[in-house]
Order: C-alpha cells, then sequence, then structure tokens
C-alpha cells in the first residue's frame, strides 16, 4: 500500500519547482534533528504552491536528508499540515481625466471669459489576500536492513524527481 502511495506521490512531485532552505519570507524548508534517526522537517510554501505541492517538497526533503546521513528509508510518525490567510489589506488608486476649454478677451487690466470643463475618476481597488501552506512533521529514519514494510523508499524518491536546490 505504501509503494503505490509513494508513486502516486513521486507522480505529483513531476510538477514541483526547486526549493531552498527557508528564506527571509519564511518560504522553504527546515529541519531540527531530534536524535540521530529523527528529524522534525518543515516545509513552509509561498502563496503559488498548493497543500499537494508542500506536501511533496516536505517528502523530498525527508528523502534528501535520509540520504545525507545513510538511512534513505522513512516513516513520517507524525505530521500537521497548516494554512494561513494573509491580508495586507487593500490597494487604492484613483484616475482623474480633465478636459476643457476657455475663451477670453483681454481688455486692459481685466479678462473676461467663459469655459467648460469635464472630469472623470475612476478608483481601482486591489484585495491583498492569499493563503500560505507548511507541513510539518517528525520523521524517522531507517537503513535498508531495519526498514519497516510502510517506509517511504528515499532512494527512489530523489531518482525519480531530482529537484534544484537555490
Amino acid at each position: 500500500m505504501k509503494i503505490l502511495t509513494c508513486a502516486a506521490l513521486l507522480g505529483l512531485m513531476a510538477s514541483c519547482s526547486s526549493y531552498h532552505v527557508k528564506d527571509a519570507f519564511g518560504v522553504g524548508y527546515s529541519e531540527i534533528p531530534l536524535s540521530a534517526n529523527t528529524y522534525k522537517v518543515t516545509f513552509s510554501g509561498d502563496s503559488s504552491d498548493t497543500k499537494d505541492d508542500v506536501y511533496n517538497h516536505f517528502l523530498h526533503r525527508c528523502a534528501e536528508i535520509g540520504t545525507q546521513i545513510g538511512k534513505p528509508y522513512f516513516v513520517v510518525e507524525s505530521e500537521e499540515r497548516e494554512s494561513y490567510t494573509h491580508d495586507h489589506g487593500t490597494t487604492s488608486y484613483t484616475d482623474v481625466h480633465a478636459h476643457g476649454d476657455t475663451y477670453g478677451h483681454n481688455f486692459g487690466n481685466s479678462y473676461f471669459g467663459h469655459g467648460n470643463a469635464n472630469a472623470t475618476a475612476t478608483t481601482h481597488t486591489f484585495n491583498n489576500k492569499y493563503k500560505t501552506y507548511d507541513h510539518v512533521g517528525v520523521v524517522r529514519f531507517y537503513s535498508a536492513a531495519q526498514k519497516p514494510a510502510n517506509a517511504y523508499d528515499g532512494n527512489l524518491i530523489m531518482q525519480q524527481f531530482p529537484q534544484d536546490k537555490e
């Protein structure tokens, strides 16, 4: 069952772009080693990432950590998916277009005249709301000799869908 799930996730990962260590905006991955074989792994997406994109990046980062520590099989022991709505208010601007004509006569120090003027104003308003997703999990890593039946194969994930790092 886990192999089928892994294969399905690999298919989804094909659409993922690159990822990186968390940047100043909090987008990217981070991990905290809890023991030699257990890590808390986080991936935080930006406004263009869907929930599935974030989960796929999370799994890819787990596979990468497992490969780095020589234990490429992993089980996500606990996990949380979080979503955030960011509201930066609204932005507005107004376009004003004016046109007209005037006529007049200058008599010495006096000016006599008349005229017509028209103006139109249009206000444009934009909503600055967007949603982002995080995926956080406690992940335990295993060697081939220790791997449980429900473990993800990190080697398979890394071979099928390598990702560029920024």
